[in-house]
């Protein structure tokens, strides 16, 4: 750059000074020389000048001190209630294990179910004309072969139920081709169309049909005369409210209603896709139900039964009575409880398949740690994992990360029912607020750098036991290195958490024998 700048100099000065008169070379290279030294620092001194105006600061993110975990605020937890959508006021509705049954909002019975994700279901308790299923009966996974068995159990499920019409919508997690070879079920997959059940008319919306759907006025015309509308998700702002407290529902289905429903409104709108919103609400003339079974986040059991609509009453199943407490006694309570209860932290590391947990005392120290994995229920690992580390104590303090609130509430659930824990919540933390301050910023450039310091880490804090009895996995790693962090933010323990060499590499410590 600095050659190419002096050439076009002396070019420009040839031709300024020069213009073709004949001069003595002494003089060109005395001028030429001058030229070049004037405009090489004036140059320099404004290139120094940009520099100092573009200055900015470096790109490093300011965190403030975080608060101690006793004062951060609590999420409220998902309500645990049944149909947690709640129901109309002035709607009576019956309650029981096996659904809930509403009045006769049409002239026909109808069974709803919706968000089933492959998961076993109770054979409805009673015979219908129409049966409907709003969609995402897919399990939630990429394992074929886990889906086509799953699909084959709920073929074979919609086969055994006594109902004339059998009416399946896809969903987000549906395929488009499915063929129900032994039910014969209605399959909705691609294309919005109206199917008419004796008179009753029912007009579905497949998942992603619905974006057109305000300017097609054949549609519109068609749900508007339709007594059954059909959707696997609900409008907007409407039985769509997430574990998170947004709203995830179909704008489009939303102004579609309105545009078209004037004075005529179909009666009934079926709707699943949200489970945390599962039940019933009134849009205008229009009775919306939302028969998702599944729990809320993501999909890992089934939490209600169907919705019976227009169903014999003399039919629905009444609710057994509530079983009578057992009594306990109290020696048995005091088995269960080593010693007084003393503050313990408990670190609990979400992930998708597997969960670690790690142990510590009011001092900081690290007693324990486990990991477990249950690819059906990811609470009962956390149960798991935390039964051999705590080895009948009780924690005070329950610090979980990993892939969402849902999840961390769901564990601390059933570690409340086990009687593992004797506190009111669990403090949910990112990552990001961890690794900020253990990790260096090489350290943590992606998750796989972070995840491999995060287990040397957990070496050096394991290093205190004098056996383990299993190895350390990624997971349990994690919850030992933010079970640290996490005493350290509670006042537990003031030393230093790593343990670096002088150029910053991390102590590798050696691995402990393996004792059961």
């Amino acid at each position: 750059r600095e050659k190419t700048w002096e050439r076009c100099i002396k070019a420009a000065y040839l031709h300024k000074c020069l213009r073709g008169k004949t001069v003595a070379p002494h003089t060109v290279l005395d001028g030429l020389a001058a030229y070049v030294n004037k405009l090489m620092t004036s140059r320099a001194l404004a290139r120094e000048a940009v520099l100092k105006t573009a200055k900015r600061p470096p790109r490093l993110k300011v965190r403030k001190r975080l608060e101690p975990l006793k004062q951060l605020k609590q999420i409220e937890s998902v309500s645990s209630k049944a149909w947690p959508g709640g129901w109309p006021a002035d709607m009576s509705i019956i309650e029981t294990p096996a659904g809930a049954f509403l009045p006769d909002l049409v002239n026909c019975s109808v069974a709803l179910v919706s968000d089933t994700h492959g998961f076993c279901i109770d054979d409805l308790p009673f015979a219908g004309d129409v049966l409907i299923h709003a969609g995402d009966f897919w399990l939630d996974t990429a394992n074929r072969n886990r889906n086509a068995k799953a699909f084959e159990d709920f073929d074979n499920w919609l086969w055994r139920q006594d109902f004339t019409h059998k009416i399946v919508l896809r969903g987000n997690h549906d395929p488009v081709r499915c063929e129900f070879k032994a039910s014969n079920a209605t399959y909705i997959a691609s294309k919005r169309q109206t199917i008419d059940v004796n008179g009753l008319k029912v007009y579905c919306v497949p998942h992603g049909c619905a974006v057109s759907l305000t300017k097609d006025f054949k549609a519109l015309k068609e749900l508007r005369e339709a007594d059954i509308l059909l959707t696997h998700a609900p409008p907007r702002g409407t039985l769509d409210t997430t574990y998170e407290g947004n709203n995830a529902g179909s704008k489009a289905l939303r102004d579609a209603y309105y545009n078209a429903c004037d004075d005529e409104a179909p009666t009934l709108w079926v709707c699943g896709h949200i489970h945390e919103s599962a039940g019933a609400s009134r849009l205008g003339s229009t009775t919306i139900i939302n028969a998702g079974m599944a729990n809320a986040g993501r999909a890992k059991r089934l939490d209600r039964g169907l919705v019976a609509v227009g169903a014999d009453m003399k039919e629905a199943p009444r609710a057994p009575p509530p079983p009578v407490p057992e009594e306990v006694d109290a020696e048995e309570e005091e088995l269960v409880i080593v010693g007084p209860l003393q503050p313990r932290l408990l670190a609990v590391d979400l992930g998708e398949k597997t969960v670690g947990v790690a142990l510590y005392d009011e001092n900081g120290a690290l007693l324990d740690f486990a990991a477990a994995s249950d690819e059906e229920d990811g609470a009962r690992a956390v149960v798991a994992a935390a039964e051999r580390c705590l080895r009948g104590r009780q924690a005070t303090v329950v610090v979980c990360e990993g892939t969402g609130r849902m999840l961390a509430d769901e564990a601390f659930d059933a570690l409340s029912e086990s009687g593992l824990v004797a506190c009111e919540g669990p403090h949910v933390i990112s990552p990001d607020e961890w690794r900020a301050v253990i990790l260096e910023p090489r350290e943590r450039i992606n998750a796989k750098k972070a995840k491999h310091a995060a287990r040397l880490v957990a070496r050096q804090l394991a290093g205190g036991l004098e056996n383990w009895r299993e190895d350390l996995t990624t997971d349990s790693a994690e919850a030992c290195v933010f079970g640290a962090w996490a005493c350290t933010e509670l006042g537990w323990r003031d030393d230093a958490i790593v343990e670096r060499f002088s150029n910053g590499d991390l102590r590798v410590v050696a691995k402990r024998p393996i004792v059961d």
